[in-house]
């Protein structure tokens, strides 16, 4: 079993707040719900993005966008990558970040 990394509990845990997922798709929309909606201070939600920050900065300047995709049953953010055709999960936008990582060095 391995230990998870400090992101991937913070994401766990917005998951469990039940943020609708337009919300969390974009990082000034999550802040403004977070303070609207539960009353966190600025420091707890710089403290909540931080710990996000790879989903919110890093997978951004490396090309890889966060897109909602609405179905029937319900909505989900999936990731665009730059260059690629086709939608992609979490996972695998991590994979295509370290692709990118990769490429840079």
């Amino acid at each position: 079993m391995s230990l998870k990394s400090a992101e991937e509990r913070y994401q766990e845990w917005l998951e469990r707040l039940e943020i609708p997922i337009e919300e969390t798709a974009e990082i000034e929309r999550l802040q403004t719900y977070l303070k609207e909606e539960f009353g966190f201070t600025e420091a707890q939600i710089d403290a909540i993005i931080g710990a996000s920050e790879f989903r919110y900065t890093d997978l951004a300047e490396a090309g890889i966008h966060p897109v909602i995709v609405v179905y029937p049953w319900g909505r989900e953010v999936r990731y665009g990558v730059a260059g690629q055709p086709g939608l992609w999960g979490y996972e695998a936008a991590k994979e295509w970040y370290g692709v990118y990582e990769a490429t840079r060095e």
